[in-house]
Parts: structure tokens; sequence; C-alpha cells
């Protein structure tokens, strides 16, 4: 249980990094980060 919490608050702490960057980036290149990171995310549920 303490990997999957772990698991998610890295994923949580990703996904505020990509929301909110400390130097700006595109919209496209965001966009991009936050799919990747959705698709990690449901590959790691699946198996």
């Amino acid at each position: 249980m303490a990997t999957l919490q772990s698991y998610i608050q890295d994923f949580v702490f990703k996904f505020e990094c990509i929301m909110s960057p400390q130097v700006r980036i595109a919209l496209k290149l965001s966009g991009h980060f936050l799919v990747g990171l959705v698709r990690i995310y449901s590959w790691k549920n699946f198996f």
C-alpha cells in the first residue's frame, strides 16, 4: 500500500508541475506532457 500511495503522490506532484511550471511553456507542450502522464498512469494501473 505504501508503494501505491508514493506513486499517487508522485503523480500529483508531476501534475502540479505541469499545470503551474516555474518557466512558461507553450500550451501545446503542456498538453503533450499531460497526455503522456495519463498514458503512463493508465499503463501502470493496467499491469
